[in-house]
This record gives C-alpha cells, sequence and structure tokens, in this order.
C-alpha cells in the first residue's frame, strides 16, 4: 500500500471459482490475479494447458486450461510437436525442452508448489506402486497383498 499498490482479496467456494465460463470468476477469466490448482495426470510437462488453443473463450464454449490467456506460436508449435513424437524421437525431448525454456522466460503463470504423491504401507502389504499418472494410488488394488503372500 505505501508504494501505491493496492490488493483486496476474494475467497470463493471451490464450486463457484472453477465454474465454467462465461460467468465463473477463473475460466470466465475475470480475474487481474487468480491462486489455483490444476491436478496433473501425466509425468509429461503439461505444455497443452498453456497453448492459445486452450485459452477459455466464447467459440470453445469457453472449455481450456489456459486462463492467463497466454499467447505464443513458437511455444505452441513446440508443444506441438512434442506431444505428437514418440518418447525416442528427437523432437519429444526438444519440444519439451523448448516449452519449458519459453515458459521459464515469458511466465504466463507462476508455479507456486507440485503435489508430491506419497503412501504408505505395512512391511508385510506387498505391491504397492505410486504412479503419477494415475488418479489414486489405489490404481492396482487389484495386485495388492499381505502376509504370506509378500515374502520373497
Amino acid at each position: 500500500t505505501q508504494c501505491g499498490i493496492g490488493l483486496s482479496t476474494t475467497y470463493s467456494p471451490q464450486l463457484d471459482f472453477y465454474a465454467e465460463g462465461p460467468s465463473g470468476p477463473l475460466f470466465g477469466r475475470k480475474f487481474d490475479l487468480a491462486e489455483f490448482a490444476m491436478s496433473t495426470f501425466s509425468f509429461l510437462p503439461p505444455c497443452e494447458r498453456f497453448t492459445s488453443a486452450e485459452i477459455p473463450n466464447a467459440l470453445n464454449q469457453w472449455i481450456g486450461t489456459n486462463v492467463s490467456g497466454y499467447k505464443n506460436p513458437i511455444f505452441d508449435s513446440a508443444c506441438l510437436a512434442a506431444r505428437t513424437a514418440l518418447p525416442d524421437e528427437v523432437a519429444y525431448l526438444t519440444g519439451f525442452r523448448q516449452t519449458q525454456l519459453i515458459f521459464s522466460t515469458d511466465l504466463p503463470a507462476i508455479p507456486l508448489f507440485n503435489r508430491i504423491e506419497t503412501a504408505a504401507a505395512r512391511a508385510d502389504f506387498c505391491n504397492v506402486a505410486i504412479d503419477p499418472t494415475a488418479a489414486t494410488d489405489l490404481w492396482a488394488i487389484e495386485t495388492y497383498d499381505y502376509g504370506e503372500a509378500c515374502q520373497p
């Protein structure tokens, strides 16, 4: 405030805040600054979230994750190249590297934290595996076992 910058905060219930556009504040892009969380169901960098095609607007029925409205055709091309390449192709690695470099330079959003996956199990419980692409740690529940079945 002493520097001439004011700030007023608004806290919204989750359903209201994440409501679809154009009326919802996040996906309707009606904010100056917003703090929000989005999960990732892949170990790949989620570059598609910041492509021009993902800007929520009336033409795409307000469906898109690029709520900042970031536009960079070089970023878009690098992301497309990476996401359409196979992991052993050069375009895969170079595309993701380029998107991360551009993102770190342009900063269309400021990532505040990563969600850390953790799990705990008893010593006689086996076949528990954390998968960053799974929506839940129970993704392979049918393989879980315990007791004598877990002996090496």
